[in-house]
């Protein structure tokens, strides 16, 4: 029974159906039956219905069958015991989840192809049954599929006959049995049964299937799970939980209908201002739980944070003070070093080396460096500020002729030079920036007096050049989206562009011509005018100034104006508008900040149109006709009386 959800973080209205989806699949396992003797001595017929998708097996005399499980077979082997292990049906949901990646089944569509895998499934239908003899002695009713080829009846023959010793064994079609079952009161008919790989269609004239007559649509259970998977993904590309097969099974055997009339409800569907008849399936997730704290709580982390920031700061302070140490140290040092220059020469020589040093200048630099940082670190501690103005780098070697330089001040020279070049550029990007923080403070400033001057008036143009604004970023985006698709009338105008470029001598890249063995198109800059001339509209150097206007012209219209709406708010309220927005997020549109609705999925046009594929196999482009057309087909190949007497009772199966 379907449970509704009473979901209260749902931005959906109350009106709108929601039903839980299993994570989980519980499955029933039998337990071994005792009784065996009372069956094999009555000569009870073994009932065994392998379908592709789920097996059924019990006795003859009972009303329900004993054992039901999937028709799936998995073997691994298990690393602890170094041992092959088999699971059957059921049993594999409930063992590791490492044998779930070997499932397979005896099955190819219909057709029974894997008779390894058959005996597998053969000996657990036995062992649950509780068979304990060395042979079967009881017969064997078995179903099979629809015009079932020789070849696989012989695999399973085979293996029932000489690996199990049985006496007897019946082959039938399921949907003729289930009709001799059900129906005691008439002799005519039209079985109709639809499976997990195809849909059958049987007449029965006195009791007889009319197998030559049958029909046969490539369209079942499991093709139909397949397309609601399909679908769903298709509408929620973004889906954060992976969707199954089972649970898109689940979701098509229950929340799916025939439509009497497709076209009619499709188009009811697609006008529907309320989405009353959507179902709504919530799928499995962790929500994610908010902390609530009181206002004590939020002080005591306060003042923990404060106390935090102040042994922060008390650490920062001592590690600064112990750095400030060492390098008044490391310059009381290099200051002793530098006094053995007029003493020792060669002592000095060999303090540079232990000291890293290139030679006299780089010490220099270096206490230089030092005493700087040290004033600094010593300002601070004071509370001295210091001025912010940096002294203009001096470069003497530059004026100076390389005749009267030593090799060394030549080098020295070349490195004054690559400091200037790159103090400069640094000077006039410094300069440029500046002249253009006073040009944007200045239109700030204009800005600012026609507003008081005519607030009106300057909204009015606000919102003129804003709309003005966006109505080019509209046609630009418009305009890219017609030269994707090259049946459009942009994307042919380009082309017409391209071959009249192609015919124009003055602007036609330079092809090789027979003989010439290499392509000299590109080494002359006027070849690729082409391709400035082509794609002249396609790219504009205005397009980020735009798009920097138009985020200028927000912020003040949302600054002033208390009306206005942004415009990713009317794009984000004209998509909520939008038939494909309702149909997966209804009315009121998705929520980002709703974590349950970002695990739901809408369920409307797909409750038709997964069953509407039986009527149109062209939905999902199947080459084939559909119910309707088929069972007309079959009742071609009788009389009129036959055909009376057979429409006056179908059973759907």
């Amino acid at each position: 029974m379907d449970k509704i959800v009473n979901n209260s973080n749902k931005a959906i209205k109350e009106t709108d159906k929601i039903f839980e989806i299993s994570e989980d699949y519980t499955y029933f396992i039998p337990d071994t039956l005792t009784n065996y003797e009372q069956y094999r001595t009555n000569q009870t017929p073994l009932v065994i219905d392998i379908g592709t998708s789920q097996t059924n097996a019990g006795w003859a005399s009972d009303a329900l069958p004993y054992l039901q499980f999937s028709t799936q077979v998995a073997k691994f082997r298990d690393r602890k015991t170094s041992r092959n292990v088999i699971y059957i049906g059921n049993e594999i949901y409930r063992a590791e989840a490492m044998s779930r990646s070997n499932i397979r089944s005896p099955y190819d569509s219909n057709i029974i192809i894997n008779s390894e895998l058959l005996e597998y499934m053969m000996d657990y239908i036995f062992l649950k049954l509780g068979v304990n003899s060395s042979s079967i002695e009881n017969p064997i009713v078995m179903t099979e599929t629809l015009c079932n080829p020789n070849y696989s009846r012989k695999l399973v023959s085979e293996l029932m006959f000489e690996c199990y010793n049985i006496p007897s064994i019946c082959y039938g079609i399921d949907s003729l049995f289930s009709y001799y079952q059900n129906n005691e009161l008439f002799e005519n008919g039209i079985v109709i049964s639809s499976g997990n790989h195809s849909t059958n269609v049987i007449p029965v004239i006195d009791n007889r299937g009319i197998l030559s007559s049958s029909q046969r649509l490539n369209y079942g259970g499991f093709e139909a799970a397949e397309y609601m998977l399909k679908q769903l993904q298709f509408k929620y590309p973004t889906f954060p939980s992976r969707m199954t097969n089972i649970q898109a099974q689940e979701i098509t055997q229950k929340y799916c209908h025939v439509s009497l009339d497709y076209s009619e409800e499709i188009e009811r569907i697609s006008k529907q201002e309320s989405r009353q008849d959507d179902i709504v399936i919530q799928f499995p997730f962790t929500p994610i739980v908010v902390e609530e704290i009181d206002e004590e709580e939020l002080k005591r982390r306060e003042q923990m944070k404060k106390e935090q920031g102040t042994r922060l700061q008390k650490q920062a302070a001592k590690q600064r003070e112990e750095k400030l140490k060492q390098k008044i140290a490391y310059l009381e040092e290099l200051e002793q070093l530098m006094k053995l220059k007029d003493e020792d020469e060669d002592a000095f020589k060999e303090g540079l080396i232990d000291y890293e040093m290139d030679d006299e200048d780089d010490l220099k630099k270096t206490i230089n460096k030092l005493n700087t940082y040290i004033t600094k670190a010593n300002n601070k501690k004071l509370g001295i500020e210091e001025s912010e103005t940096k002294e203009k780098p001096v470069f003497p070697l530059l004026d100076i002729p390389d005749d009267q330089l030593t090799p060394e001040e030549r080098n020295q020279k070349k490195r004054q030079k690559m400091l200037k070049a790159s103090y400069e550029a640094r000077e006039k990007i410094r300069r440029e920036k500046e002249e253009e923080r006073q040009r944007i403070e200045e239109e700030k400033r204009k800005e600012e007096e026609k507003r008081l001057k005519d607030p009106e008036g300057w909204l009015r143009n606000l919102h003129k050049q804003h709309h003005d604004i966006v109505q080019k970023i509209q046609e630009r985006k418009k305009r890219k989206n017609q030269l994707s698709d090259r049946r459009s009338q942009v994307s042919q105008s380009r082309m017409r562009s391209i071959a009249h470029l192609a015919d124009d001598e003055d602007l036609a890249p330079k092809r090789r011509r027979r003989g010439q063995d290499e392509d000299t198109f590109g080494l002359n800059d006027e070849d690729w005018s082409i391709y400035r001339t082509i794609n002249k509209d396609e790219h504009s150097d205005t397009e980020e100034e735009e798009v920097n206007q138009f985020n200028h012209l927000e912020e003040l219209l949302i600054q002033y104006d208390p009306e206005f709406i942004p415009q990713a708010v009317v794009e984000k309220n004209e998509k909520k508008k939008t038939i494909i927005s309702q149909l997966s997020y209804g009315l009121e549109g998705f929520n980002e900040e709703n974590q349950a609705q970002q695990y739901q999925v809408r369920l409307n046009v797909e409750q038709i149109r997964i069953p509407e594929v039986l009527f149109q196999p062209s939905i999902i482009g199947l080459d084939q006709a559909g119910v309707i057309e088929i069972v007309n087909d079959a009742l071609k190949h009788f009389s009129e009386e036959q055909q009376n007497k057979m429409v006056k009772v179908m059973i759907l199966i």
